[in-house]
């Protein structure tokens, strides 16, 4: 799974504006590379290097085989379906369509940041995991 695509600053765009703004945001595009379906769980963006965990990918979230997901990058951490109070005549409320991150896109660049995060217990202190660099996703324990 690959960041394929992103468009920032906030421009023109083929989709839906933002649950609070009329202004079309930023947004950034998944490709699954893989002739199968891809679960989204444990993984997470961030256009923030100090902070690879700053948006969860929302539980259920999947790509379809050599398929593509559109995560719109406004600032709302929202999900496909829900709704939100837009204030103004003639659409009160706003449903969403798309996954929408917590952070936008930086006109002036930024490292955009996709990375799958791994949950575990330590038995001991002195315990700790090295992961082995291939499509597996094989864990080794290690002892120091």
């Amino acid at each position: 799974m690959v960041i394929n695509e992103f468009m920032a600053p906030r421009t023109l765009a083929p989709f839906p504006t933002s649950p609070i703004s009329t202004i079309t945001p930023d947004w950034l595009e998944l490709k699954n590379t893989s002739s199968a379906p891809v679960s989204l769980d444990g993984y997470f963006l961030s256009d923030n290097t100090s902070n690879p965990l700053k948006w969860q990918i929302p539980a259920g979230a999947s790509i379809p085989a050599n398929g593509f997901l559109i995560i719109v990058a406004d600032g709302h951490d929202a999900a496909p379906g829900e709704t939100f109070p837009r204030g103004y005549w003639p659409w009160n409320n706003f449903v969403t369509e798309k996954y929408h991150a917590n952070f936008s896109l930086s006109a002036l660049g930024e490292t955009l940041t996709l990375s799958q995060g791994l949950r575990f217990k330590l038995r001991s202190p002195r315990q700790c995991f090295d992961t082995v660099a291939n499509s597996a996703r094989d864990y080794r324990r290690l002892e120091i």
